[in-house]
């Protein structure tokens, strides 16, 4: 059977619900035709392992390198940011949230205390 068969039959049974059977005739298309950009991009839709995703992707963009959407779907399974897409809040770590040490405020506020006790002793 040609590889274009075997991608269509494959997207038939997608249709229907019968992932298990269009990922096996898929996997078929791309192993006949390793330039079959369409089979390569369907089964990163309908692979569960996110590494075989990936690289289902990876083999669209060496097809085609300029693939937007191939670019996005990359980014979105390896966790990136898409582009125009701000990056996630990460705040900053707790300690430098601390409020500054009492002993620095006694330390100096004692200096000041100290400071006073003397310039009353010299008047009195």
């Amino acid at each position: 059977m040609e590889p274009g068969e075997l991608l269509a039959q494959g997207m038939e049974f997608a249709r229907k619900g019968d992932q298990k059977q269009a990922r096996e005739l898929i996997a078929k298309a791309v192993k006949v035709d390793p330039s079959l950009k369409q089979g390569w991009w369907a089964l990163a839709h309908l692979l569960d392992d996110q590494d075989r995703r990936i690289y289902c992707v990876k083999q669209v963009l060496k097809l085609d390198p300029a693939d937007e959407q191939a670019l996005e779907k990359l980014a979105e399974l390896q966790g990136a940011p898409l582009p125009g897409e701000p990056a996630p809040h990460v705040p900053p770590p707790a300690d430098s949230q601390e409020p500054p040490s009492p002993r620095v405020s006694r330390g100096r506020n004692r200096y000041i205390f100290i400071a006073i006790v003397v310039v009353g002793v010299v008047l009195v």
